[in-house]
This record gives structure tokens, C-alpha cells and sequence, in this order.
């Protein structure tokens, strides 16, 4: 299996429109690579001044014809709608892993970069860790360089889950105007689940925090309107726990199940 980056410029591609999980859509390249194969794992990238990554995806026809341009093409099958935090340049050109990623140097210009086990790893991590919701593909295999185990790691188990429950068109200033009223009512952010407010981190303790939807958007079946009063400041780790847990439980059943363990002593969250 091989890890690729596609980069696609939004004014040739509706992402607004067109990325969305099972959506097909074909890509053209001058040069695309001779390795595409199918099942091969693509993150999606825009490109055209934004510079992020935005979404999962996957080849699923590696070579097509040419188009009227005499450019070949491959298919991709998108996993994810666009992500709620994107991660951009700068925090993936900070990453060690990462220092020497094709898919990140100035001078090299291209539409699909690939990517060794390691760097497609450390990818994934810094955007699920920022995103929850979006754990498509669980473990991903790697090499030691990775710090990461359960990452390194690698199991094919049952089909493949696309899970959209954090997704949907959102409007991502109501994150940051949550946040903002969060902070003017206690002071100061700290999780709503757990009590955490990470004060350990500095100036740096706010990239713990994300914002939750109460109702997830996946259950909607229309467009719905979102008040700040629907909306959860919590830390990623108890983000996670609630998106990963089955059935979802509330903010509220969380927390209470938190007050009421010893400290030191692991939940189980049903």
C-alpha cells in the first residue's frame, strides 16, 4: 500500500461541493505516478494560498484514459467530508518526521507527492488528534521512526467505517466565538468533561481544547441552525472518548461518570 498527497487547488475543485464521504472524482495529472495502485491512501490538500490538509481519501482506479488535454488520470473515492481543523503548513513543516516530506518543500511543484510509512503516519496523527471524527483508517503502518505505537501499528480488521458524525458544512467561526465566551464567563478554558485546564502547557494549553457539536451534525438530514449554547469546550481526549464511544454519551453523562471514579483510577464508559 502506498500514502499520497493530492494537492488541488479550489478554483478547479468544488471541496465545498464534492468532498464528501463515498463521493468519486476524477483527477488529471501530466505526470502522475507509475505506482498508483488501488487502496492506496490519499490525503487531500488545498492548495491556491490556503496550504492544509483538508481530507481522506482513496485511489480506486490507479490509471485512466487521457482527457481532451492528453493528461492521464486516476480516481479517488473521498472518506471524509472537509475537516473541522485543518492542519496547515507550518505546524506540519515543525514536525521531525516531517522535515524532509516532498510534499512540503517550496520548490517542488507537482499534483501528487508520495509519502514513506513514517511521514504518511505522523500525517495522519497530527490531523485525527485535531479531528476525531475523522479516524477512517485506525493504525497505519510505519516505521520506527514514528514515536507513536498504536499508529505504527498495523491490522486489517472487518470493512472499512467512514465515521461523519463530526462533519457536515459548518461554519468554523462559531469554534472560535464558543471559545470566546467560554473564557469571558469562567476566566479561563478548562474541559467541560474532565475539569482539565492543562495549565501546564503555557501559552500553548488552547491547542488542547476543541469545540463539541451536542447534537452531531451526521444525524442531521437538512441544513440546522447552531447557537453557542449547542456547542462544548472540551479537552481532545474527552472528544474522543465521546465520538469513539457506543452509544454516544452526552457531556453531562461524561462527567459524571469522571466525578464519580477515585483519581488515578481508569473509567470505563459505556
Amino acid at each position: 500500500m502506498n500514502y499520497w498527497v493530492i494537492k488541488g487547488n479550489p478554483a478547479y475543485y468544488n471541496w465545498d461541493r464534492d468532498l464528501r464521504p463515498g463521493h468519486l472524482e476524477d483527477w488529471w495529472s501530466r505526470f502522475p505516478p507509475k505506482t498508483l495502485q488501488g487502496d492506496d491512501r490519499v490525503f487531500l490538500w488545498e492548495s491556491g494560498g490556503a496550504s492544509r490538509i483538508i481530507g481522506f481519501g482513496e485511489i480506486v482506479i490507479p490509471a485512466l484514459k487521457p482527457n481532451r488535454y492528453r493528461q492521464p488520470g486516476f480516481r479517488v473515492r473521498y472518506l471524509t467530508a472537509r475537516l473541522e481543523s485543518m492542519v496547515g503548513i507550518e505546524e506540519l513543516r515543525s514536525a521531525r518526521v516531517l522535515r524532509h516530506a516532498a510534499f512540503l518543500q517550496p520548490a517542488i511543484y507537482r499534483t501528487v507527492y508520495s509519502l514513506t510509512s513514517a511521514e504518511a503516519a505522523e500525517v495522519y496523527r497530527l490531523t485525527v488528534g485535531r479531528n476525531p471524527g475523522a479516524d477512517v483508517w485506525r493504525n497505519l503502518p510505519s516505521d520506527a521512526e514514528v514515536p507513536d505505537p498504536e499508529i505504527a501499528r498495523f491490522a486489517r480488521e472487518g470493512n472499512r467505517k467512514v465515521v461523519v458524525h463530526l462533519r457536515r458544512e459548518r461554519d468554523p467561526s462559531m469554534a472560535r466565538a464558543k471559545k470566546e465566551q467560554f473564557r469571558r464567563k469562567h476566566g479561563r478554558l478548562f474541559c467541560e468533561c474532565c475539569g482539565s485546564e492543562y495549565t501546564q502547557y503555557g501559552d500553548s494549553a488552547e491547542c488542547v481544547f476543541e469545540v463539541h457539536h451536542r447534537k452531531p451534525l451526521g444525524r442531521v438530514r437538512k441544513e440546522t441552525r447552531t447557537s453557542l449554547s449547542d456547542l462544548a469546550v472540551l479537552c481532545s481526549n474527552c472528544h474522543r472518548v465521546i465520538h469513539l464511544t457506543q452509544p454516544m454519551p452526552s457531556v453531562e453523562g461524561l462527567a459524571r461518570k469522571l466525578r464519580a471514579i477515585p483519581a488515578k483510577q481508569t473509567v470505563a464508559v459505556s
